[in-house]
């Protein structure tokens, strides 16, 4: 994650390298990208531009999962988003060229997927590359269920798989071919591209990447869909993460985890009020850091996290719940990327008896 203070934009970023040196592919694009985003002319040009327009209405026929047509939305929008899209499409363009010059990099057989979310007040810009994906997070269906019920997870990207028939169709064209490997067992993997069809490689299981120099030679590109959404009650949080969350995970199963966790943040934070509240056990003895155990201690009913009920925790104090609500935030992310990235890795392990990369990035936004 990156920021802009001047403009309180943040650039959000999961990169999944694959290859031989694809962990150096993804590595150079997450060092490469925020500095020349947030330097570019028509970036800092737009993002200004947008900060003086007048406040839109968020339109309610908007799909919470945004919108690929940016002239859907309001004029200061959708200028902004086209400007913000083209700034996203030139710093991967220019990244892989620089990518290009390492010449002590595999680059034939090593590249990476990359999906970014740009967050510009109420508005959030995603570029996606291969088949790592961002979604929304939102309350739980008709708000029904209270601390712990599962939350709704909708994706906002489509994977570039080899079997969509637009990119098959263009990786046909390129000379390339898409098929599956039958492994030992009779059972078929998933499609991937071969530069032809007795070729062993490149073996790609997407159909888009960074780099992939002999991808490219048979249809695999790196040019990146967007995605526009805008911010609304409903929405608490962005997840961006490699499919090695979701090869054997479904939406729901994700939202479960987050709904939890949830729950467990409230616990834990309500039990360090009272560890707080009971001086001898407070402080830092307690579990919670010096400043977290004043904000605790300052708490009129801490018993109220544990329905979820922060406001009333607070007792009308609007700093006291401002912060507090910060914490139980934080204390939820760091639990759900834990709990998400273990049970991701036991499914791999039941299901393949191998580990794939697991990279998530959880934020919480429209606060």
């Amino acid at each position: 994650m990156a920021e802009h203070p001047p403009s309180d934009a943040v650039l959000l970023g999961v990169m999944d390298g694959h290859g031989q040196d694809g962990h150096e592919v993804s590595s150079l694009l997450a060092e490469m990208l925020p500095d020349f985003v947030f330097q570019h002319e028509v970036f800092l040009d737009a993002v200004e531009a947008f900060s003086r327009a007048a406040p839109c209405p968020i339109d309610e026929g908007l799909p919470l999962q945004g919108t690929r047509d940016a002239s859907s939305l309001p004029p200061s929008y959708a200028a902004v988003c086209h400007a913000l899209s083209g700034v996203l499409a030139e710093a991967i363009e220019v990244a892989e060229q620089q990518l290009m010059q390492h010449t002590d990099l595999a680059l034939d057989v090593s590249g990476s997927t990359l999906v970014l979310a740009v967050v510009l007040q109420d508005l959030v810009v995603v570029a996606n590359v291969g088949d790592s994906r961002c979604s929304v997070v939102s309350g739980a269906k008709g708000g029904e269920g209270g601390p712990g019920a599962p939350l709704a997870v909708t994706h906002v990207t489509q994977d570039h798989k080899p079997n969509l028939p637009s990119e098959t169709k263009r990786i046909l064209l390129s000379g390339g071919c898409v098929r599956a490997i039958t492994y030992e067992d009779g059972v078929d993997g998933p499609v991937r591209v071969w530069a032809n069809s007795t070729a062993d490689l490149p073996g790609l299981a997407m159909s888009r990447s960074v780099c992939d120099l002999l991808g490219k030679t048979c249809g695999v590109v790196s040019t990146p869909d967007f995605f526009f959404l805008r911010l609304r009650g409903p929405i608490r949080a962005l997840l961006l993460a490699s499919d090695g969350l979701w090869e054997f995970m479904g939406a729901a199963a994700v939202g479960g985890i987050l709904g939890k966790t949830r729950k467990a943040a409230l616990v834990q934070v309500a039990d360090d009020a009272g560890a707080a509240a009971g001086g001898g056990k407070g402080g830092a003895d307690a579990g919670a850091s010096a400043p977290n155990a004043a904000l605790l201690a300052a708490l009129a009913a801490p018993g109220a996290l544990l329905a979820g009920d922060l406001a009333a925790a607070a007792g009308g104090d609007v700093l006291l719940l401002q912060q507090l609500q910060q914490l139980v935030d934080e204390t939820h992310l760091q639990l759900a990327i834990d709990a998400l990235a273990n049970e991701a890795v036991q499914r791999w392990v039941q299901e393949e008896g191998v580990i794939d990369d697991v990279s998530i990035v959880l934020a919480v936004v429209g606060q």
